[in-house]
């Protein structure tokens, strides 16, 4: 019998595909200096590349604590640590936005450039969101 397409789960290989989509996206983005011209990178090249390094090192915590929360949980402790790893995810995520927001308002770099790459990472927070909500069924099993 299939599932009515409101049911069902997302699919790991999708989830994983936004992610590495997500960490395409920013490689792209620091590589082009956030959209900056080469006279404005010249003359902030040490904040871009400061902003830069900080942004990859958030992709990379956010595949770690992705990686980490997908464990299936067979105790409480578990389902905690899974729990938490989740939030650290969306709280990066939201990082990665903040980051995104400082370099483009500060070099007034056009919104419209990365709409694409923005509405991925609130995709994927919302898919971890939406992953830590299903987890709902397992508070009551361990209490």
């Amino acid at each position: 019998m299939s599932v009515p397409k409101g049911r069902r789960n997302k699919s790991k290989i999708e989830f994983d595909n936004l992610f590495f989509k997500i960490a395409e996206d920013a490689a792209n983005m620091v590589e082009n200096h956030f959209g900056a011209d080469d006279e404005t990178y010249e003359a902030h090249r040490l904040y871009l590349d400061d902003k830069s390094r900080e942004v990859l090192s958030l992709v990379n915590h956010i595949l770690r604590y992705i990686r980490m929360a997908n464990v299936f949980p067979t105790c409480r402790t578990e389902y905690e640590t899974r729990r938490d790893c989740m939030s650290r995810a969306i709280g990066l995520c939201y990082s990665i936005l903040i980051n995104y927001q400082l370099v483009m308002k500060r070099f007034k770099i056009d919104d419209n450039k990365y709409v694409t790459d923005i509405e991925n990472i609130w995709h994927f927070i919302n898919s971890v969101k939406n992953w830590r909500s299903s987890d709902n069924r397992f508070k009551k099993q361990f209490e």
